[in-house]
């Protein structure tokens, strides 16, 4: 080789070199510091090379070994400190790394302070072929020391490489070994120069070498992707993954598919022809299909059986870098835990937790959808409700009425027609919708009437009302529309016979009226339109001996309004505590005037059920007579049986504190209820009070006089005083003072009037 094309070779390879020095810079690989290193390191050598080469006086030829020695030293140590690095093992800032650094620093002093002492070697001047001027170098100690130390660091390279090969797995030899051999075919070439082409050439060709594998180390340490390792890691994921993989080549043969997909399937890599049809017939697409990637949700097996399964099917086409086709993949996920979960998540926010029908929620929104689907259709919305359902919980237990709940469900879907939507709204409340041209009323009767008698060992008369809305309006809420069916229930709320009752704007308006009532009661208790009225209670001598006080309100603007307007509408609500404790107050005024006065006559107070909820009977009652100066005696205290249908122990206990107290105690409207005999014989009253409705509400009158003469005479033998109440004729007070009935009250005797009416009209007699 002449010296010229070899000089541009070096030059072009350095030119090569400082180029992918600038690319380096940007790369984030831990290694690129290592790499810029060494390539740094053997441009010096190179340098040193080219000017050996061309080299036309001894001082440059000094130079040009100089710089050869000094770059061999910087580029082995830039080798060992990236070989350290691509093996992963500890030498920066160790003393390893401390005694090399010593020991080639005092090469480097011994090198370049040989153009006055000689040590290292010396240059003999040569012609050459050509006439051409040569400087042969003759190594002296200096450069045995100098090549001893060379031959050091690339043993430890060596070593370190050897070492990595032998310990790692097969998979990864790659990396080391590639790295090995280039830099073995570099080092003998360079040792073929330095033992038998040195001493008659100065032109180290293995320079050429150098700079290929600092090209080379540049390109594996920084960009190389092992093949064989990344052919098998590929392949343990694919194998190792849940997901069930099928790879299928050009012409769509299957030619892979990994363990999972073989288990789940049964196949194997014998039977790898059979995939295709299989997954056509499971997955159902075409070969037009595979055209284009896809994904698609695939349910196979019948709902909520053992065989269900749900898949997520996707396709990939892949591609070379000229975009042509080269096969494709199916992977197949199998989510049925995850789906089947939340299938049921899903159905357990729609659904009622009881009963398995629609929650209020997801039938609001149902509803809304059928209505906006169908403009033209005139729906009906119905609810049912339960009377007294409580009742049934508190006597017969939570797990009767939930069972009774769950029959109702049952029976719901029982008797539901297509096109109906039904739920179960909170607590006893169904509700369902339906189109009107299907509505049928005997039909929902019989309904009714198959739940009412499908109530297990129930032996309490279940009643079901069922509150009916044509939605005339179907752009308002669904809830509104709940509201105007559950207000029709209110209007036959009270009744056994009617079951059945339509939403009009009456029911709507009284709805409005009742709110109204509410908003004004603490108003109307506070100016006193809500007042006292006294009904005397009469002793078989005909002599007032009490009365009982009845709440009437004076309205302002509607005058005086009826019991019957707005007593049930506080019933409902709560709000009849307030009235009542307002009435307890007022008797106690009055009895306090009277006792100033020297009037001995006693007032009944009522208690409502709903007082027991929301006021302290007995801490009230007896703050009250403490604070007028009153008798507890004075004060009576009517109940009705239905307050003793609840916790009846703790209103027993009530009772037994009252009597303590001093407060007489009377049971009102009796006859009217269910239990009042079962009643009588637990709850220690003063005084029955028997409502004449017995009396007048049947046709078997001699059957009724029988019966009222015996509670009268039973009374009378319990020591409890007897009180019929309604007595509305001569004949009717005649007939109980012939019976033995010591006390009276109804309108014969007189109305309800206000207490100022009864002074003028009683008290003044006395």
């Amino acid at each position: 080789m002449s010296e010229l094309p070899y000089i541009e070779i070096l030059i072009l390879l350095m030119a090569i070199i400082l180029i992918c020095l600038l690319l380096s810079i940007k790369n984030r690989n831990p290694l690129a510091a290592d790499v810029r290193w060494v390539m740094v390191s053997v441009l010096v050598p190179m340098i040193g090379n080219i000017i050996i080469a061309s080299a036309t006086s001894e001082e440059m030829g000094q130079m040009g070994y100089t710089l050869f020695f000094i770059g061999t030293n910087l580029f082995f140590y830039a080798m060992m400190r990236f070989t350290a690095d691509y093996c992963n093992y500890d030498f920066n800032r160790t003393k390893h790394q401390y005694a090399v650094l010593a020991l080639i620093i005092a090469d480097i002093i011994s090198v370049g302070t040989n153009f006055i002492t000689g040590f290292v070697f010396t240059l003999h001047r040569v012609l050459g072929p050509g006439h051409n001027v040569f400087f042969i170098m003759h190594g002296g100690t200096g450069y045995v020391l100098h090549m001893v130390l060379s031959y050091l660091l690339l043993a430890i390279v060596f070593g370190m490489l050897i070492y990595k090969i032998f310990h790692v797995s097969r998979l990864y030899i790659e990396k080391y070994v590639v790295i090995f051999v280039i830099f073995l075919i570099s080092v003998a070439w360079e040792s073929y120069y330095m033992f038998v082409v040195l001493y008659y050439r100065p032109i180290d060709t293995s320079m050429i070498g150098y700079g290929i594998c600092v090209l080379l180390i540049y390109y594996f340490s920084l960009f190389y992707s092992p093949v064989m390792l990344l052919g098998h890691m590929s392949q343990r994921v694919v194998s190792d993954l849940e997901t069930s993989i099928f790879f299928f080549n050009s012409d769509r043969k299957c030619i892979y598919a990994n363990p999972n997909a073989q288990r789940m399937f049964h196949i194997t890599s014998l039977t790898l022809d059979k995939t295709v049809p299989l997954l056509h017939s499971l997955f159902d697409y075409c070969d037009e299909d595979l055209y284009s990637d896809f994904t698609r949700e695939v349910h196979i097996g019948s709902r909520n059986s053992a065989s269900e399964r749900y898949y997520r099917v996707q396709y990939h086409r892949l591609h070379d870098k000229k975009s042509r086709c080269i096969g494709g993949f199916f992977s197949l996920t199998d989510h049925t835990a995850e789906t089947k979960k939340q299938n049921e998540e899903l159905f357990h926010s729609r659904h009622d937790s009881l009963t398995h029908l629609y929650n209020r929620d997801y039938f609001s929104e149902l509803v809304r959808q059928e209505l906006d689907d169908n403009p033209d259709t005139i729906y009906l919305m119905t609810v049912s409700d339960i009377r007294d359902f409580k009742l049934v919980n508190d006597i017969f237990g939570t797990d009767v009425g939930d069972g009774i709940l769950r029959q109702i469900g049952a029976t719901m879907a029982q008797y539901a027609r297509k096109g109906t939507i039904f739920c179960r709204l909170e607590n006893d409340q169904f509700a369902l919708i339906t189109p009107k041209a299907d509505y049928d009323e005997a039909f929902v009767l019989e309904y009714l009437n198959d739940i009412s008698h499908n109530s297990g060992d129930v032996s309490y008369p279940l009643v079901i009302h069922t509150g009916v809305y044509e939605i005339s309006e179907p752009d308002i809420s669904v809830s509104v529309m709940i509201d105007r069916a559950v207000m029709a229930i209110a209007s036959v709320k009270n009744e056994w016979q009617s079951k059945v009752a339509y939403y009009d704007n009456n029911l709507r308006d009284n709805l409005i009226q009742e709110q109204r009532l509410t908003a004004s009661l603490d108003e109307a208790i506070i100016e006193g339109q809500i007042r006292p009225y006294l009904q005397p209670q009469v002793n078989s001598e005909g002599k007032i001996v009490g009365a009982e006080v009845l709440a009437r309100w004076i309205h302002p603007e509607r005058g005086f309004l009826s019991p019957g307007e707005f007593i049930p509408v506080f019933e409902k609500n709560g709000m009849i505590a307030k009235v009542d404790k307002h009435m307890w107050q007022c008797a106690c005024a009055i009895l306090r005037k009277w006792q100033d006065e020297g009037i001995d006559l006693f007032l009944s107070i009522n208690i409502s059920p709903k007082d027991f909820y929301f006021v302290d009977i007995y801490q009230t009652l007896t703050d009250m007579v403490s604070a007028y100066g009153i008798s507890t005696k004075k004060l009576r205290i009517e109940i009705t049986e239905t307050v003793m249908m609840n916790n009846v122990d703790n209103r027993l206990e009530l009772i037994d504190k009252l009597h303590a107290a001093g407060f007489l105690v009377e049971m009102d409207d009796f006859g009217s209820g269910y239990s009042s005999l079962n009643l009588l014989k637990d709850i220690p009253v003063d005084v029955l009070k028997i409502d004449m409705a017995f009396l007048n509400e049947t046709k078997e009158k001699e059957k009724a006089k029988s019966i009222l003469k015996s509670v009268i005479e039973l009374s009378e033998q319990l020591k409890i005083e007897s009180l019929c109440e309604g007595v509305e004729t001569r004949e009717q007070a005649a007939m109980l003072k012939a019976m033995g009935c010591k006390m009276f009250q109804g309108y014969y005797f007189s109305k309800p009037i206000p207490p100022e009416d009864f002074r003028a009209r009683y008290l003044s007699k006395n």
